[in-house]
């Protein structure tokens, strides 16, 4: 959201920006935050009570800002905090540090669209315990972060499949943020979390009848579409008019889910 005069001006700013977007598309709905100074009034940057305290400023900051794709934090670059934050698993930005006056800048970043907050959390948690920092999963498993119409098209896929498991199994959703890391079969837990969309919608008196169409659609005994229509006793054009309202409903919700990363 930042304009783009302010971004002119501070090339820390534009260096941050650049940074999250080439490790990935920052999609609608997703925030990318800077900490922009991390100083002691009179430590700057060495230890300080007010050191100390920026940790918890930062973990605060993650777990109440909705749709946090990346935090970037700017430090000084004195070489030393490399070890530091590559232990809590906020890389170093790539490419030579930032001049600023007479001042060279590094950044840091944590990217959630990497790994989840709350993966994230629980990784660190091991860390602090055992020491050596724990090895990562491999890529392959890091979740996907897919762009809003490629995730609408695996919604209705996921749609279309329920209630088989083999299906699902292929669906980029199985690997979105919808699913927790540790669940035992990803396939099945979309099912579920598909289902609960479905069940939402029937729980609330307006969207009612767009449950019905989409039980009526892909529920176990579903016919063609023609055939759901003439079972709820709808004209086909009020049938795909309610379809496409109740399959957008469902998406919405779980872009939120997606966005918020809960």
């Amino acid at each position: 959201a930042a304009p783009a005069d302010a971004l002119d001006r501070d090339p820390i700013a534009a260096a941050a920006l650049a940074e999250v977007s080439r490790r990935g598309e920052v999609r609608p709905g997703e925030r990318v935050t800077l900490m922009r100074f991390v100083v002691d009034r009179e430590q700057h940057q060495e230890s300080s009570p007010t050191w100390n305290a920026a940790p918890i400023v930062a973990i605060q900051h993650y777990l109440t800002t909705p749709g946090l794709a990346a935090n970037v934090i700017c430090m000084m670059d004195t070489g030393r905090w490399d070890e530091y934050f590559a232990f809590f698993e906020i890389p170093r930005a790539e490419g030579p540090p930032i001049q600023v006056g007479d001042q060279r800048h590094a950044l840091f970043v944590r990217d959630f669209r990497r790994i989840p907050l709350d993966d994230w959390l629980t990784l660190m948690l091991e860390r602090d315990l055992s020491g050596p920092p724990m090895a990562l999963l491999p890529a392959a498993d890091e979740p996907v972060a897919l762009a809003r119409p490629e995730f609408a098209n695996a919604v209705h896929d996921a749609l279309r499949a329920l209630g088989r498991s083999a299906a699902l199994a292929g669906n980029p959703l199985t690997r979105s943020r919808l699913i927790p890391r540790e669940t035992a079969d990803p396939s099945a837990e979309l099912g579920e979390v598909v289902r609960a969309g479905i069940d939402a919608l029937a729980s609330d008196p307006r969207d009612e009848h767009l449950a019905r169409v989409l039980e009526a659609t892909f529920g176990p005994a579903a016919p063609t579409r023609e055939g759901a229509a003439r079972r709820l006793g709808l004209p086909m054009t009020t049938y795909k008019r309610h379809l496409r309202r109740g399959i957008g409903r469902v998406t919405e919700m779980l872009w939120e889910r997606e966005i918020s990363g809960t």
